[in-house]
């Protein structure tokens, strides 16, 4: 696992930094349809605004709207109505994202600070983003105390891991047809106003007799993953067999399929947790177990994501996993506690570590870098104004 408490990029991997590329490989329906309202707003921006800012503040919108919506619904995982304003305020919390998410590359390319860790910044925004997104839209769709609701959390989770994990070995970035970051969102959004206007009783309406509107949502999502993985898969593989991932590589990084053990150990921990409990955690307290088991899954994710722009191998386990089977011995033999304060326990555990691994890799980068994460530095920012001067006259 690495001395994880010291710091997180080897000297090796500030070495590769020099080396960073993003390359990407978009299959959106919708992204180039989009694209003249990105190049419209990020022309809004000024040019001293940092990319991250810009991340930084749509990624500060989600967060408040899953506060808001847990405030109302978190106890029973929608078995109320929010305020109408509320969806509202969900839908432009989503659409200001998805445009703040697509246009800080471009805020990156017109003010010429492009780096490694814009790329580390955004992932790792999408991936704790991902979780709040999906609780919020379970609680909005009645989904209730559910094993429907963990399948959820660990298909998107799952989802967003495995593109990361199939970039680390192959240096492109592959957005599903389906299933990317553009159609969720508005697939997101559109959820919030269809509850919005006819309440939401609709996901609980049954299509021809026979499932809920919630049932096909959530089959969509489990199958949209089922589909990613499977072709993710076959393109590792294929890169594997014909060469283009050499046994060089994979003695240096290690083999792929062995860096998906951290993700494994993480949900077959959840899934026992559930099986095994006595207090019937799953079906209690869904809201807090899913958001736990997320935030773990966004920690996995980013350190992948951070693995990969430094070139760096990647861990089998991480130190913020360790407690985790801890949660099943307490339920069923030691009864230390609750299984409700354990899970508390861990949460904070879990925080701890997460804002610890931010906050020090970040420095590390912009130090290394000499860049800063919120603001621009006085010679990109008078560079980005020359540019501007040029392109008036």
């Amino acid at each position: 696992m690495g001395n994880q408490f010291a710091g997180y990029v080897s000297e090796q991997g500030k070495n590769n930094l020099v080396r960073y590329k993003y390359v990407g490989q978009d299959n959106s329906f919708i992204s180039p349809y989009l694209q003249p309202w990105w190049n419209f707003s990020v022309q809004l921006l000024p040019l001293w605004m940092a990319p991250n800012l810009v991340t930084f503040i749509g990624f500060i919108g989600i967060i408040l709207g899953y506060l808001i919506t847990a405030f109302y619904l978190s106890a029973d995982m929608g078995g109320t109505s929010l305020p109408w304003w509320m969806y509202i305020l969900n839908i432009f919390f989503l659409l200001a994202y998805q445009t703040l998410d697509a246009i800080d590359g471009k805020q990156a390319r017109r003010t010429n600070s492009s780096s490694p860790l814009g790329e580390l910044f955004d992932h790792g925004c999408d991936a704790l983003g991902g979780m709040l997104q999906t609780m919020n839209i379970l609680m909005i769709a009645q989904v209730g105390h559910s094993w429907w609701a963990f399948f959820s959390m660990v298909s998107v989770n799952v989802m967003f891991y495995i593109s990361i994990w199939e970039q680390y070995h192959t240096a492109v970035l592959y957005f599903h047809s389906l299933a990317g970051p553009t159609e969720a969102l508005l697939m997101t959004a559109a959820a919030h106003g269809l509850t919005g206007i006819v309440g939401p009783h609709i996901w609980n309406y049954k299509l021809f007799g026979l499932l809920r509107i919630v049932d096909l949502m959530i089959l969509f999502i489990v199958l949209s993953t089922v589909s990613a993985v499977v072709g993710a898969f076959q393109r590792i593989s294929g890169k594997i067999a014909k060469g283009d991932i050499s046994h060089e590589t994979i003695k240096r990084k290690g083999h792929p399929y062995g860096k998906l053990s951290s993700f494994v150990f993480l949900i077959l921990n959840f899934s026992l947790f559930f099986l095994l409990s006595k207090e019937n955690i799953l079906q209690t307290h869904t809201f807090l177990v899913c958001s736990l088991c997320g935030i773990l899954g966004g920690y996995i994710t980013t350190r992948i994501v951070l693995c990969r722009v430094c070139d760096m191998k990647v861990n089998y386990m991480y130190w913020i996993l360790i407690p985790l089977p801890l949660l099943i011995v307490n339920a069923r033999v030691l009864h230390w506690t609750s299984e409700v304060t354990s899970v508390w326990i861990y949460l904070v555990y879990t925080v701890i570590m997460y804002s610890h691994f931010v906050i020090v890799a970040i420095n590390e980068l912009t130090s290394h870098l000499g860049i800063y994460c919120f603001k621009l530095n006085p010679h990109q920012y008078e560079a980005a104004l020359a540019n501007q001067n040029r392109a008036n006259h």
